[in-house]
């Protein structure tokens, strides 16, 4: 493993140049001398939130700062160019750096992502940057508390950062572990809750369920199966999904395959899902949905901003029955706000803050 490690290093490594050079004359193609904002360590995997979280952070900085241009930088890009030595002096008129948000920060997933985020600020130095809505999670062992004390360090010495948090725990911990940054940090909603919901009224029918298989899970196996079978018992349709897509696609299609997966959810009378972004595109498409919580808490945190839709609900597994699903897949959602419309004052906040701080 450790020699194909190696391979693939050096083989990135000899690519890097040609690369970077490609990356740098497609983004600076037919530019003028207008300021523009770099949207950087975007996501480009198969993970549909992730694709979510930049169509709101798009559609934010078209609502908020459009007088400024979007160029857009992906986390696989930057790892396959080995970086840029100077973002300022390779992508032309760069104002601020707005670094894609998520759940990477701390110790999950490895912490490979924000090790990326990091580098990027160091490389964009001095042009201020800023976190879209994040959630913070370190691990409660050595490697946790080494991890925390060299990022404290890190952001210590780098002041030119500001930190969206989305979710209370977050934003607490942060506040506390992170004290010296406490004038450069909000608590503010995830930017994916911008997003619009593009699709006309659809037909529902059945359950859709949506689990996750990984290490944020900590719901039992076995949950899905008996879901499964209390739907038969009432007689109710049902399907398995995922908000990872099976196979990698071009980032043109991404807008498209979020969109699908709203479709899919607006054609149910109910999601039941421990995935944030499936409960979060259940608010857009003001889809009923039933929502249990992963290892970091980010379900109950991102809950809070939208608990006055009270067709989701974030409950403990061992709550669901038949009685439960009947009454859930029986709710009336038409006439509530969009997502966007709800959180309004929060969001024009955010801007506030965002464009203060980065003098947008």
């Amino acid at each position: 493993m450790a020699i194909k490690h190696a391979i693939r290093k050096a083989l990135t490594a000899v690519g890097a140049p040609k690369r970077r050079k490609n990356y740098l004359a497609r983004v600076n193609d037919d530019i003028t001398n207008i300021p523009r904002i770099l949207l950087a360590n975007v996501a480009a995997m198969r993970n549909l939130g992730d694709h979510a979280i930049t169509l709101g952070e798009l559609a934010f900085l078209r609502h908020y700062f459009p007088q400024y241009p979007v160029a857009e930088l992906n986390s696989v890009e930057w790892s396959r160019m080995n970086g840029l030595p100077h973002i300022s002096k390779g992508i032309k008129n760069v104002k601020a750096v707005l670094i894609h948000g998520g759940g990477y920060m701390g110790t999950l997933w490895a912490g490979g992502e924000e090790a990326k985020a990091m580098d990027i600020i160091s490389s964009a130095e001095p042009l201020p940057c800023a976190y879209f809505p994040q959630t913070v999670y370190y691990a409660d062992d050595v490697a946790g508390r080494n991890r925390l004390g060299k990022n404290r360090s890190f952001y210590q010495e780098h002041s030119r950062v500001f930190f969206c948090l989305r979710d209370r725990r977050s934003f607490d911990f942060f506040k506390n572990d992170f004290s010296f940054a406490r004038d450069r940090m909000l608590y503010t909603p995830d930017i994916a809750l911008f997003v619009e919901d593009p699709l006309p009224s659809q037909r529902r029918q059945g359950v859709t369920l949506c689990m996750r298989n990984d290490q944020e899970k900590v719901t039992s196996a076995n949950l899905t199966k008996q879901i499964e079978t209390m739907c038969d018992e009432l007689s109710l349709s049902h399907h398995r999904t995922d908000t990872v897509a099976p196979d990698f696609f071009p980032m043109s299609e991404r807008e498209q395959k979020v969109y699908d997966k709203f479709l899919e959810f607006k054609c149910s009378e109910l999601v039941i899902t421990d995935r944030l972004h499936a409960m979060i595109f259940c608010a857009i498409t003001h889809t009923p949905c039933l929502a249990m919580n992963n290892i970091n808490g980010k379900v109950a945190g991102v809950y809070e901003w939208i608990k006055e839709f009270d067709f989701i609900r974030v409950i403990e597994p061992e709550s669901i029955d038949n009685a439960l699903i009947s009454k859930m897949c029986g709710m009336n959602t038409n006439g509530y706000l969009s997502t966007r419309e709800l959180l309004k004052p929060n969001f024009d906040a955010m801007a506030k803050q965002l464009g203060s701080f980065l003098d947008l």
